[in-house]
Order: structure tokens, then C-alpha cells, then sequence
């Protein structure tokens, strides 16, 4: 699951006088924590937040008399909350503009010019508005979170059982908790569609992607769950629509590749966002995750094919997804070409030491402490692929003596197939309590036939 670097951003203290409502700046300062060390901590804090931002409209509206939209996104541009330049939420920031990604590309060539830029407002002033997205922009990543660590708890489980009312009733929240995400994201979209301050609403838009991606990524995880404990106890596995579950896979995979080109077009504008650090890396790291969940998926659905050749090969390239570096080995240039052959020679030590490794070495792999949440799941992916490896090795050395296909033509021909999602139900806006008697939605057509969730 995606839980990106240094999310979500928290409340600060202020430095200087605020002006906010007293009753406010009470539940505001509820609010602060150093860090969201548990998943009572993430829960206890979405509430909060919740609390917060329902006490916000339900302010502007009493000072206001009105109820709308557009008008109290208007009365809270005009509403100063405190006086300050600096930005009063961690890892937030301002954008890169082109002058300081000039001064970032100078920082990775000479690496000696320390960062002594501070986190600043576009015009002196910290608005109710500006509060308003932020806190958005949090409740949504603390849902991401809270889906996340539940998923990471659920996936510890090795009984296995998916029927258990208990456990379905868990993966239905991890669930919830994404759809949660999406909902705040649609509102940020609609709040800063008429917003009057410069705030990066493109983050919005980010965040929904991700949170789509987390949708699909925990029924790979549950999926890959049940197969793993069906494979531990039998040697078979229980899932039967792996081909399915490889094409959403892919789809993630693609997914995480638009985000990470969005991401790039976040950090060049020159409003108030966030922190992006480290955030493309971990991406990067993404990316490979997904590609070893697609391999994996559809090296089962080959196997209960009877196609021990190809599903051999698409285990090797998922292994090397989660312990090489390059595996891409297509580039035309001259210099990547003989980077692509180290990397090779590389790729086949690895392979042939397959059978004597067990385990993943993360200290030693790409994924490190910068995947969080993430690193549990990991190391089961890894491991299931390993015992996987040594079984249909084994099967093929015996009894087929099928070719192996080898792992740097998977993505070359239909063994590598379109991505595809789950489809998802209509998930709705959220709405401030408040609104609740003035906006009326407007009936839409469903368009979720046929959703699993």
C-alpha cells in the first residue's frame, strides 16, 4: 500500500497571535500530536480532524447566515487565522517555481549548499481557507494511512480464513477507509474550484489517484493472503481468478506511473503545497512492488494452466523486480546499453542463488525504511515468491522439462496482459453537516453496475 513519505501534514503550533475563534483555536490545538505512532492515534486523529472541519463551516455559517458553498469558501479567503509567513502544518511547503528547481538541480551536482529556504506563504497571511484545505488534504491522507496499517494487521493473520465474519468484516473497513479518502479529495476539488487564495489544489487530484491505487492494491494484498496461506498448508492455491487479479496489477502499476508524472507537475507550481521530498523515490519502489504482484499473480494463473515454462520465467522477473535495481534492459543508447549488461550479468547471479536465498535481506534490497507501512507485505510477497520459485523448479526438473521463459522477454509479447480494475461503486463527496439542508444533490445515473465494492 502507498503511504507516501511525511503524511500526513500536521498542525503546528502558531508563533505568533492567532485570530482565530477562541472555540476553534481550542479544538485546533486538540489537535496537535508529534506523530501518528499507532493506528489509535491515526483513528483518534481523522475524528479530530473530522470535528475540526465540521466546526469550521458551522462557524462561518452562524457569522455568515449563509449556507452555501461558494460563500463560505468566500467569507473563509477573507478571515485571517494568523498573521505569519511561515505555513502553520509540517511538511508543507511552497511549491517549487523554476528559480528554486534551479537551485535544487545546482544542490545534487555540487551537494554542499545547505536549504535555509523557509516554508512561506504566497501573501503574508494565513486564511480560514487556507486551513480549510489543509486540513482536506490530512483527513485524506490519515484515511490512507489508517487503510493501510489495518491491511498491514489483517495480512499477519495465517488462519487464512476470508469467510471469518470477523476478518471479512476488517478488509470491508480497509475498504471503507479508502473510500473515505476519495470523498475528502472530491470535496477539495470542489472547494478549490472556487477558492480565492493560492493553494495547489492539484494535490487533490493526486491524493484521489492514490487512493484508488491503495483501493486496488488491498485486494491484491487480501488476495495474496488467501493464496498464501492456501499454498502454505496444501501446496495449492485458493484463488482461482489470478489472471484477474494480475491485469489490476498492471492497472496499478500504469496507475503509479501517471502519478509519478503528476507528481512532477506538482512540484513546479509555484503555490502553496506540500513537502514533496523523497516522495518520487519512493514511487520508484512502488512501481517495482506492483510489477513482482502482476509477475506473481500471473505465474499462479500459468501453473493452474499447466504452463510451467512461462510461469517459472514470470517468478524470476518478479524476484528481480523486488532485488535489482534495472531490469529494463530495452534502452537503445549506447551508454544505458552497457549499463543494461552489468545489470544483466547481475540479474542472472541472482537467479542462480535462488535456491539457497529464503529470505529478503531488506537492509540490503531497494526497500528500506522510506517504504513504511509497505515493508511487511513485502517481505510475505518475497517469500511466497521464493517457495513458489523452489516448487515449480522442483515440478519442472522432474516431470514437465518445460523451457523456461526467460524473465527479460515477460513484458515483451501476451504473456504480459492490458491492466484492468476492480470496478467501484459511486463514491460521493463529502459534505459538511451543515450543508445538509441547503444543497440538495442532483439525482445522477448509477454507473457502478457490475461494482464488487
Amino acid at each position: 500500500m502507498i503511504v507516501l513519505p511525511n503524511t500526513p501534514p500536521l498542525p503546528t503550533a502558531f508563533k505568533t497571535a492567532s485570530k482565530l475563534n477562541p472555540s476553534l483555536l481550542a479544538t485546533r490545538s486538540a489537535l496537535a500530536v508529534p506523530t501518528l505512532a499507532s493506528y489509535h492515534d491515526s483513528i483518534r486523529f481523522a475524528d479530530n480532524l473530522d470535528r475540526y472541519l465540521e466546526e469550521i463551516f458551522s462557524y462561518i455559517s452562524n457569522e455568515s447566515g449563509r449556507s452555501e458553498l461558494d460563500h463560505i469558501v468566500s467569507y473563509a479567503s477573507k478571515t485571517m487565522v494568523v498573521n505569519t509567513s511561515e505555513i502553520p502544518w509540517s511538511n508543507s511547503d511552497i511549491s517549487h517555481n523554476n528559480e528554486k528547481l534551479k537551485l535544487n538541480k545546482l544542490n545534487k551536482v555540487f551537494k554542499a549548499i545547505p536549504s535555509t529556504e523557509k516554508v512561506t506563504t504566497t501573501n503574508g497571511q494565513w486564511t480560514l481557507e487556507n486551513e480549510i484545505q489543509l486540513v482536506l488534504v490530512a483527513i485524506a491522507f490519515v484515511y490512507i494511512k489508517i487503510g493501510s496499517e489495518l491491511t498491514n494487521e489483517l495480512i499477519d493473520d495465517e488462519s487464512g480464513n476470508s469467510s471469518s465474519p470477523e476478518i471479512n468484516e476488517k478488509w470491508k473497513q480497509v475498504v471503507n477507509f479508502y473510500k473515505k479518502a476519495i470523498s475528502y479529495t472530491l470535496f477539495g476539488i470542489q472547494v478549490n474550484s472556487i477558492a480565492r487564495t493560492r493553494f495547489n489544489g492539484a494535490i487533490f487530484t493526486f491524493i484521489h489517484k492514490i487512493s484508488e491505487i491503495n483501493f486496488q492494491l488491498s485486494i491484491l494484498c487480501k488476495s495474496s493472503w488467501v493464496n498464501r496461506n492456501s499454498f502454505r498448508e496444501s501446496g495449492s492455491f485458493a484463488m482461482t481468478n489470478n489472471g484477474t487479479l494480475s491485469r489490476v496489477a498492471i492497472f496499478v502499476l500504469n496507475e503509479i506511473k501517471n502519478s509519478k508524472s503528476l507528481l512532477v507537475e506538482l512540484e513546479s507550481f509555484p503555490d502553496i503545497g506540500l513537502n514533496y521530498k523523497n516522495w518520487q523515490d519512493y514511487l520508484d519502489l512502488m512501481e517495482k512492488y506492483a510489477s513482482a504482484y502482476a509477475g506473481l499473480f500471473l505465474a499462479v494463473e500459468n501453473y493452474q494452466k499447466d504452463k510451467l515454462g512461462n510461469a517459472i520465467g514470470l517468478v524470476h522477473f518478479s524476484l528481480l523486480n523486488l532485488q535489482s535495481k534495472n531490469i529494463d534492459t530495452n534502452s537503445k543508447k549506447l551508454a544505458d546499453k552497457l549499463k543494461s549488461k552489468i545489470a544483466t550479468k547481475k540479474n542472472e547471479h541472482l537467479l542462480n542463488k535462488l535456491d539457497s536465498v529464503s529470505t529478503l535481506n531488506i537492509n540490503k534490497s531497494l526497500f528500506n525504511d522510506k517504504s513504511g507501512v509497505v515493508l511487511n507485505d513485502i517481505s510475505y510477497l518475497f517469500d511466497q515468491l521464493i517457495h513458489l520459485n523452489l516448487k515449480l523448479e522442483k515440478e519442472n526438473n522432474t516431470l514437465k522439462f518445460d523451457t523456461i521463459v526467460n524473465w527479460q522477454d515477460i513484458s515483451k509479447d501476451s504473456k504480459w496482459p492490458l491492466g484492468n480494475k476492480i470496478p467501484v461503486s459511486d463514491i460521493k463527496p463529502y459534505q459538511p453537516s451543515v450543508f445538509n439542508d441547503v444543497i440538495q444533490e442532483k439525482p445522477k445515473d448509477y454507473y457502478g453496475r457490475g461494482a464488487y465494492y
